[in-house]
């Protein structure tokens, strides 16, 4: 979007307003230019139109949405499940599976699995959402950090970060799920088993 002509992006954003409202009559030239403004703002930043609507800049995204839609798909966990390893788990929105393999296994992970040392993870794992003062040890790093600066350099979307499901061990987040695994479970050479866990998305209902 960025990299359209001026008149294109606008054309996108009234495009846009009007499927959001319904029609082009309550939005003005001056909405289509803050539009065009936000796009090339700061990540997080969001303006207020017309009626309770507002337009966000999210990393990679722009979202226009009702003031208090969630725009996120995913369930904001309230509460600490544990998880049945190895076996299936009920989560609000998800269905958890964890499995036990042997040391010759090997699978590609994606946004929604990853294998992990179960030594090192042990069995008494929860699935959280986030909380004041959790910090995280990525993948690739030595030391933790803030888990909401890991968040923002992440670009995980600011709408999304309360919904993103955490795998903890007792002491410590071992899993940001979809973004990366602790430095610390990894599986490495001397791994004996490992524990491979998969989330997937509860069929919504019609």
């Amino acid at each position: 979007l960025r990299g359209l002509p001026l008149a294109l992006q606008r054309r996108v954003f009234r495009l846009a307003l009007e499927d959001a409202y319904g029609s082009l009559r309550d939005v003005e030239a001056q909405h289509i230019e803050a539009l065009v403004g936000l796009l090339f703002g700061s990540t997080g930043k969001c303006i207020q139109l017309p009626a309770g609507v507002k337009a966000t800049n999210e990393r990679g995204r722009m979202v226009i949405s009702e003031e208090g839609t969630s725009i996120c798909p995913w369930p904001v966990l309230k509460e600490s499940y544990k998880l049945k390893i190895p076996g299936e788990t009920i989560l609000p929105g998800w269905d958890v599976t964890a499995d036990i393999i042997g040391e010759n296994f090997y699978r590609e992970d994606d946004i929604f699995s990853a294998s992990f040392d179960l030594n090192k993870m042990g069995r008494d794992l929860i699935v959280r959402g986030r909380q004041p003062g959790d910090r995280f040890q990525p993948l690739g790093l030595q030391h933790s950090r803030k888990l909401q600066d890991f968040m923002v350099d992440a670009a995980v979307p600011r709408s999304w970060r309360d919904s993103v499901p955490l795998v903890c061990t007792p002491g410590e987040i071992a899993w940001v799920m979809g973004w990366r695994i602790g430095d610390r479970v990894k599986v490495t050479t001397g791994t004996e088993q490992v524990l491979r866990l998969e989330f997937q998305r509860q069929k919504v209902q019609s």
